[in-house]
Parts: C-alpha cells; structure tokens; sequence
C-alpha cells in the first residue's frame, strides 16, 4: 500500500467514524507555505502571492456540489495543474471526484 493509498484510507475511516464533523489534515496546514516545496526559497511568482484565505466549500456556496451526475462524464483527464504547481491537490480532488457515497 502506498503512502498515498494509507492517506486515503485514514481519511475514508475518519469520515465514516466521525459523521458530520470535518476532516482536517493534522499535516497540511492552511497557509501559504503549502505552495511551495521549500518555504525559504520563494520563486519569482509566488513574491505575488497575497493573503490567502483558506475557505471549505459549504463557505464558498451555499449548497455546493462537487461533481454533478451529468458531468461525470469529464472526469478522466479533465484535471489541470495551475501556475502553482498544485498537482497534490489536484489529484486528490480527482480522487475525491471519482469516489462514491
């Protein structure tokens, strides 16, 4: 099993344990540190970085949805890396995307 797959399963167990509550990820902390894999050393794009405020979607949009049933469809290959090289995260929203309740 890989690190990877460990972290899934830890976050899948505590979601079925803890019903209602959110999952907060006691190794990625909400700051702009995350964006870069040395926090001492800032590349040229990321000086343009301001505050950034860490919000979970029910604090984005009042009924947010994920994936929607009809766009199942774009799921496969549909996911980009941005500027920030986010590609962690993208990957876990695919994984997300690609689970079932």
């Amino acid at each position: 099993m890989t690190v990877y797959q460990k972290k899934e399963a830890e976050i899948l167990y505590w979601l079925k344990s803890h019903p209602g509550e959110q999952w907060t990820d006691k190794e990625f902390h909400a700051n702009t540190k995350q964006f870069f894999k040395d926090p001492t050393s800032v590349p040229k794009w990321g000086l343009d970085l301001k505050h950034i405020e860490w919000k979970r979607p029910h604090e984005v949009h009042k009924d947010p949805k994920f994936m929607l049933e009809e766009d199942k469809k774009y799921i496969d290959c549909d996911a980009k890396q941005g500027l920030i090289a986010e590609s962690w995260f993208i990957g876990a929203l695919t994984m997300a995307a690609g689970k079932s309740e």
